[in-house]
């Protein structure tokens, strides 16, 4: 099994676990990784069972990464999956610096479409429009250092868009 990290939840993939026999047996699966999830850890299998594995490459640095998945159906029948994950320098999320992290309060109208994220580096005065969809919270990256950024939030439908959220600041240096 094989991940490539762009990010740092990479899709989670499934294991097919088969066995020749029409009597319930108990499957564990287990993993050798901190950034390594199987699900579940146990459950009953009578002929075919799945087994999802997830990764959270949050906070590797760039490299490969080898683990180990332990199948066992019942206490006799025993495989191993290896599991590589490869993580390019190009996947890790700038450095803290660079960024900036944005979370606000949902807006309670039923006919909400989504949010913007106005940056810019006067007060008040806007450069950059990010159309984040419908979620609550954001982080702006590629922010060039030695730079002061404000920000503000409005929530838009199909009738218009609302007033800008007070005004945050970050001093990046």
């Amino acid at each position: 099994m094989l991940f490539k990290a762009r990010q740092t939840h990479p899709p989670t993939q499934t294991i097919s676990a088969y066995r020749n026999s029409s009597r319930e047996a108990t499957l564990t699966s287990a993993d050798s990784a901190s950034w390594l999830t199987v699900s579940p850890s146990t459950t009953s299998i009578t002929s075919t069972a799945q087994i999802s594995v997830a990764v959270d490459a949050n906070g590797l640095a760039a490299g490969t990464y080898n683990a180990t998945i332990t199948i066992r159906v019942g206490k006799r029948a025993k495989t191993t999956v290896p599991v590589t994950l490869t993580i390019s320098s190009s996947s890790q999320p700038p450095p803290s610096a660079t960024t900036a992290t944005l979370a606000w309060n949902p807006v309670t109208d039923l006919t909400l479409a989504g949010y913007k994220v106005y940056v810019g580096t006067t007060s008040g005065l806007y450069t950059r429009t990010i159309d984040v969809g419908n979620i609550t919270s954001y982080i702006v990256d590629s922010l060039p250092t030695a730079t002061t950024y404000y920000f503000a939030v409005t929530a838009y439908n199909s009738a218009g868009e609302s007033l800008p959220s007070n005004e945050v600041s970050k001093s990046i240096y």
